[in-house]
């Protein structure tokens, strides 16, 4: 009866009768049965068929734990945070749907278009698709799932009588799965030494597609509209980049040299800057504002806020849409003073705006160049209308500001939320960036945690070059790219220990009152 009706199911054929049957009768079927060749080999058919729900039978029916003894571990294990609203299993079932959905090209949603366009071009498909099945499959051993996981998906895709190289594939795709998220949603894109540092780790650009796809249907899978347009757009740029390091290795020329060729583009890209007048502002920068921004960003800052190398004026702000999306790109040119950078924050707070991303330059004449990415924080649809209403309620502010006029706005200081769980981690990483030291704190979400946070590193006296934010559900993860106030990353142990522990204590603090 197991026979036929994995035979039936794999060929479109529905015997209702069948399901009943093995349902009722699926613990008495002896082991072996599950794992005759005969019967994996409908199995697969079965799991790589578009059609997501003869797959979803096979979950329902309780096939699939028996095929997979290890997906049973899996299967109702609940997540305790609001992140992961599903059980690791139905996690993974999604997952796979998602991706099933990507392939297809059924999915309407803008953030799929560039995925779909990579499952277009040439890789593997089948270490993708166990990948997906059992990229959490780790959850259920405890403790570092991506390393135990991979070693269990490897044994598993053998027993399936798939070669040991799609066995190979398929761990390495799992043990690495995190790694392109922790890339794109804390790390600085701009910074050539962080992508050549991804590129080390990602050999060949068929595992670089797989685990992009892998990300994106890992990611969508869970709720709270985690996957969205700023996610796609930084995977997406993230993809970009690496891919043409690992096809082209930058070469490792020199400082002037990159630089030239930055304002090469520059000047190409520009309808009225010439490089005399290039060569007058650059008198006024310091290699990384060239280096750590995209040529199109540059053009805009030179032409809208300055004449050559003089400054247009003392305090100026423009505000744009990004693409068709709910994003608002804010670019702020003044002269620097004290707490300019949380100053800015308040005003945010004051609008309900959520910070995305943050980047300083600050050029030798002590004009700041900030960007921010931002979108308003609201669970409702906005209307266009509503949607410049709030532009021009931010826009009032910032011309508040600029007359020394605008009021800090009020922190909320105690946390009566209910929480499920507790969370501050602080980690200092000089390693993945040769430019900056890169701090980042992950903790519960609250109004106010940026500002917070920017306050006690700027006390420190530590510039912050750039910052991303990624919220996931309950939590919030802070990446702050930092420098000494002499300019250099902060290698002293015992700077970072303290810096951490006094960020640490005033977090705690903050949730005491959190239940």
């Amino acid at each position: 009866m197991l026979e036929k009706f994995l035979d039936n199911l794999a060929r479109d054929k529905k015997e209702f009768f069948q399901h009943r049957v093995v349902l009722d009768r699926i613990n008495k079927i002896p082991k072996k049965h599950f794992f005759s060749k005969k019967n994996i080999s409908n199995f697969k058919k079965i799991f790589f068929s578009e059609k997501n729900e003869k797959f979803m039978l096979l979950y329902d029916l309780g096939v699939l734990s028996r095929i997979i003894p290890d997906f049973s571990s899996i299967e109702y294990l609940t997540q305790f945070d609001r992140y992961h609203s599903l059980t690791v299993g139905q996690h993974t079932l999604r997952a796979l749907n998602i991706l099933k959905d990507i392939r297809k090209n059924i999915t309407k949603k803008k953030h799929y278009e560039f995925a779909k366009k990579i499952f277009r071009t040439n890789f593997k498909i089948k270490p993708l698709f166990y990948a997906v099945l059992l990229h959490d499959i780790g959850k259920g051993l405890g403790g570092e799932h991506h390393l135990k996981g991979a070693k269990a998906a490897q044994k598993i895709v053998l027993q399936l009588y798939e070669n040991k190289k799609i066995a190979e594939e398929t761990s390495w795709l799992i043990e690495n799965h995190l790694l392109l998220s922790e890339f794109a949603f804390k790390k600085d894109l701009e910074d050539g030494s962080v992508i050549k540092g991804l590129a080390t780790k990602i050999p060949t650009i068929n595992r670089l597609r797989s685990l992009f796809l892998l990300t994106v249907a890992d990611i969508s899978a869970v709720d709270h509209g985690l996957w969205n347009q700023w996610k796609a757009s930084l995977l997406q740029d993230l993809y970009l980049k690496t891919e043409k390091e690992i096809l082209n290795p930058e070469d490792t020329t020199s400082l002037n040299k990159k630089i030239q060729k930055i304002q090469s583009d520059v000047i190409d890209l520009s309808k009225s800057l010439t490089k005399k007048s290039l060569d007058s502002f650059s008198k006024i920068t310091y290699p990384n504002y060239w280096l750590l921004q995209h040529p199109k960003m540059i053009v805009f800052q030179i032409e809208n806020f300055f004449d050559g190398a003089k400054k247009k004026n003392n305090f100026d702000f423009f505000i744009k849409r990004l693409n068709a999306t709910k994003l608002l790109e804010i670019t702020v040119v003044t002269n620097d003073k004290d707490h300019l950078f949380i100053d800015l924050i308040s005003i945010f707070i004051s609008e309900n705006i959520s910070v995305h991303q943050a980047r300083i330059f600050t050029l030798d004449d002590k004009t700041v160049i900030d960007t921010f990415t931002v979108s308003h924080n609201v669970d409702y649809f906005l209307t266009k209308e509503e949607e410049n209403e709030k532009i021009r309620s931010l826009e009032k502010k910032l011309k508040l500001f600029k007359d020394g006029k605008f009021v800090n706005a009020k922190m909320q200081k105690k946390i009566n939320q209910k929480i499920i769980k507790k969370k501050v981690d602080i980690q200092v990483d000089n390693n993945s960036s040769s430019t900056y030291t890169v701090l980042v704190v992950n903790t519960n979400d609250r109004p106010g945690l940026l500002y917070d946070i920017s306050k006690i590193l700027i006390k420190n006296k530590l510039v912050i070059s750039m910052a991303k934010i990624s919220t996931d559900g309950d939590f919030v993860e802070d990446s702050f790219h930092l420098r000494n106030e002499f300019g250099f990353k902060i290698n002293n142990e015992v700077v970072t220990e303290n810096l951490k522990n006094e960020i640490k204590k005033s977090l705690e603090k903050e949730l005491e009152n959190a239940f």
